[in-house]
């Protein structure tokens, strides 16, 4: 340290005495009269600082000619590490906390913006990378990026090692990119058409809080190596037909916190590689009656904080693989009978904060593999005698925020596989009892 400041003493104290003595020489040849530059006309203090400008300036000009062919070869942005989306392909959703909602109790009922994600991230779990899929053949000749969304060439300029050029962007490098494409947060409100055409194996796209107010036909069609695309927190009013249809291999579609109000029908049909779709927090007030038939590999439907009033009858008939199924936060007076009839592989169910006066009795009843069922606050008052009976394999209830102010005799009596119940801010004075005697789980 001490040989660094002795070395940089001794550069100031050369370019001190080049300075005076240039300033010197040139005050000699100022008072000879030959010379009536502007320079002649200054003080000598300021003919010494003009000439500290000067060598300054030639300085910095100097150290921008060494470090320019450094700064050329350095990366423009570094990439903050993003969770690989391709983890939500086993769906290891046995990691769950049995004990709590995907929604904590204080969080049901908190405003819309505050519980962004929480049911999904819950279902993370860090999972090994899946083996990147071999390219695809290229079927056009040739693609020009320059005339694509600004951000999208730059997103897929980030792709590219080697070049900043969009013009010098090969159909075989656009065919190279296999992993995901992220534009998040990149304020665009429109795509073109076209603007993902030629990454025919990219596995995920993020366009998540986009400001994104429409998207345009076919935007899709060239993404068919596609396992996760999310399009959430935008401003969608609605979706073309087809959309989705060249997304075969989609496995993870979010469309979360848009203002859709409708959906087309057969939107979802070739989706049938799909296991999660998360609808949650639109503006939809009614569903096709046949919009989820084609997803027979569908096991995490979200349809929370919408405006539902109805559910068309047999709209779950054909989802035989759904295991998570979210209901809550809609406006649902009244429940088809046998609604969840076919849903015989259904572990988590919420049905939170609706109006759900009167449960049709025997709507639980083919539910013989659920294991999560949230009722909080959804006005029950009563509750049907042996409406529980044949969920053996219970293992949480919550029914707090209702307005139950009595309990059937045995209602909890073949819940043996029970280890929490919540019947918190109800009316409920006195228990029957020997109400919860053959609750021997519960914690």
């Amino acid at each position: 340290m001490l040989e660094k400041k002795c070395f940089t003493a001794l550069i100031l104290d050369s370019i001190e005495e080049w300075i005076t003595n240039t300033s010197a020489w040139a005050g000699a040849r100022c008072s000879t009269g030959r010379y009536s530059t502007t320079f002649c006309h200054l003080s000598p203090i300021a003919r010494q600082a003009h000439c500290w400008l000067v060598c300054l300036s030639s300085l910095v000009v100097l150290f921008s000619f060494l470090l320019g062919p450094v700064l050329a070869q350095t990366p423009e942005h570094a990439l903050p590490r993003k969770i690989d989306f391709r983890e939500w392909e086993n769906l290891r959703l046995e990691s769950i906390d049995t004990r709590r909602s995907i929604l904590d109790q204080d969080e049901r009922f908190r405003p819309k913006a505050e519980v962004r994600k929480k049911i999904l991230d819950r279902f993370h779990t860090e999972m090994p990378v899946a083996a990147i899929s071999a390219v695809k053949p290229v079927v056009h000749a040739g693609t020009n990026i320059c005339d694509r969304t600004a951000a999208v060439m730059h997103a897929i300029l980030i792709k590219i090692s080697g070049t900043n050029d969009c013009a010098e962007v090969t159909s075989t490098q656009l065919a190279a990119i296999t992993d995901t494409l992220s534009l998040r947060y990149s304020n665009i409100s429109s795509l073109k058409a076209g603007d993902f055409d030629g990454l025919t194996s990219l596995t995920g796209l993020s366009l998540d809080y986009s400001n994104l107010r429409s998207l345009p036909n076919g935007i899709f069609d060239e993404l068919t190596s596609l396992t996760l695309l999310t399009v959430s927190e935008n401003d969608l009013t609605s979706l073309p037909g087809g959309i989705f249809d060249s997304l075969t291999s989609l496995r993870v579609l979010e469309l979360e916190g848009n203002y859709l109000f409708t959906l087309p029908d057969n939107i979802f049909d070739e989706l049938t590689s799909l296991r999660v779709l998360d609808l949650g927090r639109n503006y939809l007030y009614t569903l096709p009656d046949d919009i989820f038939d084609k997803l027979t590999s569908l096991a995490v439907l979200l349809l929370w904080s919408n405006d539902l009033v109805t559910l068309p009858e047999g709209i779950f008939d054909e989802l035989t693989s759904l295991t998570r199924l979210g209901l809550e936060r809609n406006d649902l007076h009244t429940l088809p009978e046998g609604i969840f009839d076919e849903l015989t592989s259904l572990t988590w169910l919420c049905l939170d904060g609706n109006t759900l006066d009167l449960l049709p009795e025997g709507i639980f009843d083919e539910l013989a593999s659920l294991t999560w069922l949230y009722l909080d606050g959804i006005d029950l008052d009563p509750l049907p005698e042996g409406i529980f009976d044949e969920l053996t394999s219970l293992t949480l209830l919550t029914l707090s925020e209702n307005d139950l102010t009595s309990l059937p005799e045995g209602i909890f009596d073949k819940l043996t596989s029970l280890t929490s119940l919540d019947l918190r801010e109800n009316d409920l004075d006195p228990l029957p009892e020997g109400i919860f005697d053959e609750l021997t789980s519960l914690r």
